[in-house]
């Protein structure tokens, strides 16, 4: 993403945080600043399970250290910019794959696609047929084929932007529909991502205002071990290679989970999947189905049911 005035952009945050020191300031946004051995005069940012991080040089000079988080906050201040334009890129970034459940139909059928070869072959990487499935990797999804008939094809996770390594992996059904970003696919390319259960952690404040995250919490649908999420997807450049790609739609949250999170992805009944890939949905109401759900504390093993 480009910032048009990159002048003014840094004189809106001054002013939000009153401060002109970098170091302040990321301190401020709820971002750590950690040292590594590095023998680069740099930085780098990243976000880890939605915690953002700044990791700095220890052999930094000091008079670089301060040019060097400021242009690494920078990077922090476009991710959440882009995010709130096409919707919130990570407000649910951890599923799983059960291949014991009745998922393991669909992995059969993804695993039975001309297309797995081909992409595990392009792009280095094998589909996931079980365990916690994140960001970039490669999964079975449904999607209509050539004749518009619901079939199960290998995806990757996360459509890109020009001008971002980072995948927007979320879309929020309210507004997709009006996004660039998400526009053609929601009009044209709807798909289902079949799971077993997905990852949330508990958004905490504390008295100070400061945000952190809590206790990890197993979400699925109640009396079922196989979720579908609703998606979209299009078909991408990756490394020279065309692939397919998907993101997932999110939705408010349901009433069970929501002292967990205020977002959740959007979950399908499973008599509703042909009619969403089939685009044979009234659109108005799409972000209006109820599935009973259950939370499940997971601690040091330990997974005592909630609701």
């Amino acid at each position: 993403m480009k910032v048009k005035d990159p002048a003014k952009t840094a004189d809106e945050i001054v002013d939000t945080y009153n401060s002109r020191d970098p170091e302040r300031i990321a301190k401020l946004c709820g971002i750590l600043i950690k040292e590594v051995d590095w023998d680069k005069q740099s930085g780098a940012y990243t976000e880890i399970l939605r915690q953002p991080v700044i990791f700095i040089s220890k052999n930094l000079r000091r008079s670089m250290r301060s040019v060097v988080i400021a242009h690494e906050l920078g990077h922090h201040f476009l991710h959440k910019k882009e995010a709130a334009e096409v919707g919130g890129f990570k407000e649910f970034e951890v599923f799983n794959i059960d291949p014991d459940s009745e998922i393991e139909t669909y992995i059969r059928a993804a695993e039975h696609s001309p297309l797995k070869e081909r992409l595990e072959r392009e792009l280095s990487k094998h589909m996931l047929t079980s365990g916690e499935v994140r960001p970039t990797d490669l999964v079975p999804v449904i999607a209509p084929d050539k004749s518009r008939i619901p079939t199960v094809f290998p995806m990757v996770w996360g459509f890109h932007l020009p001008d971002s390594k980072v995948p927007i992996i979320n879309a929020r059904v309210e507004t997709a529909h009006e996004k660039a970003t998400f526009r053609d696919s929601w009009k044209n390319r709807r798909c289902v991502i079949p799971a077993s259960y997905y990852f949330e952690w508990e958004h905490l404040t504390t008295a100070s205002g400061k945000k952190k995250t809590g206790e990890k919490f197993r979400i699925h649908p109640e009396g079922s071990r196989i979720v579908f999420f609703a998606g979209l997807y299009r078909v991408e450049v990756i490394k020279g290679v065309k692939v397919p790609v998907f993101t997932i739609l999110t939705t408010e949250a349901a009433e069970e989970v929501r002292f967990i999170h205020d977002r959740m992805p959007m979950m399908l009944a499973k008599d509703d999947v042909d009619r969403w890939v089939g685009m044979n949905w009234d659109t108005k109401g799409v972000n209006k189905t109820f599935i009973p759900l259950v939370a499940e504390r997971i601690h040091c093993g330990d997974r005592n049911t909630l609701r």
